[in-house]
Protein backbone atom coordinates (compact mmCIF):
# COMPACT_ATOMS: atom_id res chain seq x y z
CA UNK A 1 0.00 0.00 0.00
CA UNK A 2 3.00 2.44 0.85
CA UNK A 3 4.39 1.89 -3.00
CA UNK A 4 1.00 3.23 -4.78
CA UNK A 5 1.50 6.63 -2.91
CA UNK A 6 5.03 6.72 -3.79
CA UNK A 7 4.17 6.17 -7.31
CA UNK A 8 2.21 9.53 -8.04
CA UNK A 9 5.09 11.28 -6.11
CA UNK A 10 7.63 10.41 -8.42
CA UNK A 11 5.68 10.68 -11.20
CA UNK A 12 4.67 14.35 -10.16
CA UNK A 13 8.63 15.01 -9.33
CA UNK A 14 9.64 13.87 -13.26
CA UNK A 15 6.75 16.60 -14.81
CA UNK A 16 8.41 18.94 -12.61
CA UNK A 17 11.77 18.37 -13.89
CA UNK A 18 10.95 18.04 -16.99
CA UNK A 19 9.09 21.75 -17.18
CA UNK A 20 11.91 23.53 -15.59
CA UNK A 21 13.92 21.52 -18.00
CA UNK A 22 11.64 23.02 -20.82
CA UNK A 23 11.51 26.47 -19.08
CA UNK A 24 15.04 26.67 -19.32
CA UNK A 25 15.49 25.47 -22.26
CA UNK A 26 12.67 28.16 -24.14
CA UNK A 27 14.22 31.17 -21.90
CA UNK A 28 17.78 30.28 -23.59
CA UNK A 29 19.29 29.28 -20.46
CA UNK A 30 20.22 25.47 -21.31
CA UNK A 31 20.86 24.33 -25.04
CA UNK A 32 20.24 20.62 -26.07
CA UNK A 33 22.51 19.22 -28.63
CA UNK A 34 21.63 16.13 -30.20
CA UNK A 35 24.68 13.58 -30.89
CA UNK A 36 24.28 11.84 -34.47
CA UNK A 37 22.69 8.50 -34.22
CA UNK A 38 25.94 6.45 -34.52
CA UNK A 39 26.90 7.46 -30.99
CA UNK A 40 24.27 7.32 -28.28
CA UNK A 41 20.49 8.34 -28.46
CA UNK A 42 20.60 10.13 -25.12
CA UNK A 43 20.85 14.58 -25.89
CA UNK A 44 23.45 16.26 -24.10
CA UNK A 45 22.44 18.94 -21.92
CA UNK A 46 24.87 21.47 -21.71
CA UNK A 47 24.86 24.99 -19.42
CA UNK A 48 24.92 28.53 -20.74
CA UNK A 49 27.24 30.75 -18.78
CA UNK A 50 23.84 32.80 -17.97
CA UNK A 51 22.97 29.83 -15.94
CA UNK A 52 26.40 29.36 -13.76
CA UNK A 53 26.99 32.15 -10.79
CA UNK A 54 28.64 35.14 -11.82
CA UNK A 55 31.99 34.84 -9.78
CA UNK A 56 32.46 38.87 -10.46
CA UNK A 57 29.23 39.92 -9.15
CA UNK A 58 30.67 41.51 -5.90
CA UNK A 59 33.55 43.13 -7.73
CA UNK A 60 34.16 46.58 -7.78
CA UNK A 61 34.22 48.50 -11.30
CA UNK A 62 36.86 50.88 -11.91
CA UNK A 63 36.75 53.60 -14.85
CA UNK A 64 39.47 56.07 -15.55
CA UNK A 65 37.43 58.50 -17.88
CA UNK A 66 41.03 60.40 -18.89
CA UNK A 67 42.71 57.22 -19.41
CA UNK A 68 39.83 56.17 -21.47
CA UNK A 69 39.00 52.24 -20.10
CA UNK A 70 36.95 50.44 -17.25
CA UNK A 71 37.71 47.75 -15.73
CA UNK A 72 36.05 45.53 -12.74
CA UNK A 73 38.24 43.68 -10.04
CA UNK A 74 37.82 41.77 -6.88
CA UNK A 75 36.61 43.76 -3.69
CA UNK A 76 39.42 43.27 -1.59
CA UNK A 77 41.77 44.76 -3.95
CA UNK A 78 43.21 48.13 -3.70
CA UNK A 79 44.19 51.30 -6.61
CA UNK A 80 47.32 51.39 -5.28
CA UNK A 81 48.74 53.91 -7.46
CA UNK A 82 46.99 56.64 -10.54
CA UNK A 83 49.24 58.46 -12.71
CA UNK A 84 48.13 60.92 -15.21
CA UNK A 85 51.14 63.68 -16.24
CA UNK A 86 53.38 64.04 -18.75
CA UNK A 87 55.85 60.91 -18.11
CA UNK A 88 53.13 58.37 -16.85
CA UNK A 89 49.70 57.51 -17.58
CA UNK A 90 48.97 55.00 -15.63
CA UNK A 91 46.46 52.96 -13.10
CA UNK A 92 48.15 50.08 -10.51
CA UNK A 93 46.07 47.76 -8.43
CA UNK A 94 47.26 45.33 -5.74
CA UNK A 95 46.18 43.08 -3.39
CA UNK A 96 44.57 39.61 -2.70
CA UNK A 97 47.87 38.43 -3.99
CA UNK A 98 47.03 40.48 -7.40
CA UNK A 99 49.52 42.85 -8.65
CA UNK A 100 48.18 44.44 -12.25
CA UNK A 101 48.06 47.70 -13.75
CA UNK A 102 46.80 49.44 -16.83
CA UNK A 103 49.63 52.00 -18.51
CA UNK A 104 49.42 53.86 -21.76
CA UNK A 105 52.50 55.02 -24.21
CA UNK A 106 51.87 57.08 -27.36
CA UNK A 107 52.27 55.23 -30.26
CA UNK A 108 54.99 57.86 -31.32
CA UNK A 109 54.78 56.64 -34.73
CA UNK A 110 55.32 52.80 -33.80
CA UNK A 111 53.00 50.06 -35.39
CA UNK A 112 51.67 47.04 -33.17
CA UNK A 113 53.42 44.48 -35.10
CA UNK A 114 56.60 46.35 -34.86
CA UNK A 115 56.11 47.26 -30.84
CA UNK A 116 58.19 45.40 -28.19
CA UNK A 117 56.99 45.04 -24.47
CA UNK A 118 59.76 45.52 -22.47
CA UNK A 119 62.17 44.85 -25.25
CA UNK A 120 60.01 41.14 -25.54
CA UNK A 121 60.53 41.09 -28.82
CA UNK A 122 58.26 37.56 -29.03
CA UNK A 123 54.42 38.07 -29.00
CA UNK A 124 51.51 36.02 -29.63
CA UNK A 125 48.29 37.72 -30.81
CA UNK A 126 44.42 37.51 -28.85
CA UNK A 127 42.00 40.15 -28.39
CA UNK A 128 41.40 43.16 -25.80
CA UNK A 129 37.95 44.47 -26.30
CA UNK A 130 37.37 43.46 -29.39
CA UNK A 131 41.11 45.36 -30.53
CA UNK A 132 43.68 43.01 -31.91
CA UNK A 133 46.32 42.51 -29.36
CA UNK A 134 50.13 41.40 -28.66
CA UNK A 135 50.38 39.08 -25.43
CA UNK A 136 53.79 39.15 -24.12
CA UNK A 137 54.97 36.70 -21.15
CA UNK A 138 58.04 36.48 -19.59
CA UNK A 139 58.81 33.84 -17.12
CA UNK A 140 61.76 34.98 -14.68
CA UNK A 141 62.12 31.21 -13.65
CA UNK A 142 63.60 30.76 -16.54
CA UNK A 143 66.16 33.78 -16.05
CA UNK A 144 69.71 33.56 -14.45
CA UNK A 145 69.35 36.76 -12.29
CA UNK A 146 67.34 37.22 -9.06
CA UNK A 147 63.81 36.19 -10.36
CA UNK A 148 61.92 38.31 -7.74
CA UNK A 149 62.13 41.69 -10.05
CA UNK A 150 64.49 43.05 -7.58
CA UNK A 151 68.14 42.29 -9.65
CA UNK A 152 68.92 45.16 -12.42
CA UNK A 153 67.16 43.93 -15.54
CA UNK A 154 65.44 41.49 -14.08
CA UNK A 155 61.50 42.52 -14.07
CA UNK A 156 58.98 39.81 -12.45
CA UNK A 157 56.98 37.56 -14.06
CA UNK A 158 54.23 38.73 -16.62
CA UNK A 159 51.74 38.39 -19.24
CA UNK A 160 50.70 41.75 -20.66
CA UNK A 161 47.99 42.27 -23.18
CA UNK A 162 49.26 45.39 -25.97
CA UNK A 163 46.67 46.98 -28.17
CA UNK A 164 46.17 50.32 -30.10
CA UNK A 165 42.68 52.60 -29.21
CA UNK A 166 43.11 55.87 -30.93
CA UNK A 167 47.20 57.68 -30.32
CA UNK A 168 47.26 55.40 -27.54
CA UNK A 169 48.98 51.74 -26.98
CA UNK A 170 47.40 50.66 -23.74
CA UNK A 171 49.20 47.64 -21.78
CA UNK A 172 47.18 45.83 -19.14
CA UNK A 173 49.81 43.75 -17.30
CA UNK A 174 49.49 41.30 -14.73
CA UNK A 175 52.48 40.87 -12.74
CA UNK A 176 54.49 37.36 -10.42
CA UNK A 177 53.47 34.55 -12.98
CA UNK A 178 54.11 34.22 -16.47
CA UNK A 179 50.48 32.17 -16.32
CA UNK A 180 47.28 34.20 -15.82
CA UNK A 181 45.30 32.92 -12.92
CA UNK A 182 41.22 32.38 -13.46
CA UNK A 183 41.06 35.57 -11.61
CA UNK A 184 43.21 37.64 -13.59
CA UNK A 185 41.30 36.30 -16.49
CA UNK A 186 38.28 37.24 -15.74
CA UNK A 187 39.63 40.75 -14.93
CA UNK A 188 41.08 40.96 -18.46
CA UNK A 189 37.67 39.53 -19.92
CA UNK A 190 35.86 42.87 -17.75
CA UNK A 191 38.79 45.58 -19.71
CA UNK A 192 36.87 47.87 -22.16
CA UNK A 193 37.67 51.61 -24.01
CA UNK A 194 35.58 53.96 -22.76
CA UNK A 195 36.19 56.60 -25.56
Amino acid sequence: MKQKGFIPIIILLVVALGVVVYLAYTKGYISINFPQPSTNNFPVVTSSPSLLLNSTADWKTYKNVALGFELQYPAAVKIDKEMNDQYNRAAIFKGEGLNFEVMLRGVGGVSLDKYYFMDNPSFSKAFLDSKSANVYVYDASQNSCVSDGTGPGCPLSYVTYVTQNGSDLYHVSFFGDAVLSNTEAEILSTFKFTQ
